[in-house]
């Protein structure tokens, strides 16, 4: 089974070389139970509008956003062809998690907001 983990801050959380990616981790674990785990990160300082690649079975997708403070904006419409299967939204009152519900209760998957 596809599914999502999504951050969308953007502070260091999620960077590379950067403090404990909580959400590569998981996509790990999930990826041992048989799932197939993308993660989506935002980032507001790449030019271009995604940049994807596959690192040990995991999809990494960072997609290009614009920033209000740490967080993260993307449409609607460019989330939603990247979201697959239910979703985890690592989320911690990012203002990007209503638009989130918005896309998967329309498409009738499962949102999953993790504030850790």
């Amino acid at each position: 089974m596809q599914l999502t983990l999504i951050v969308p801050n953007l502070g260091n959380f999620g960077k590379d070389n950067f403090y404990n990616r909580q959400e590569v981790g998981m996509a790990r674990a999930l990826l041992q139970f048989g799932f197939r785990p993308r993660v989506i990160n935002l980032d507001a300082t790449q030019s271009e509008e995604v940049i994807r690649n596959t690192v040990d079975g995991i999809d990494l997708v960072r997609l290009r956003a614009k920033s209000f403070g740490s967080h993260g904006l993307v449409s609607a419409s460019v989330l939603s062809n990247w979201l697959v299967g239910p979703v985890i939204a690592f989320s911690d009152l990012q203002l990007l998690v209503p638009t989130l519900h918005k896309i998967c209760r329309s498409r009738g998957q499962s949102l999953y907001p993790y504030i850790g």
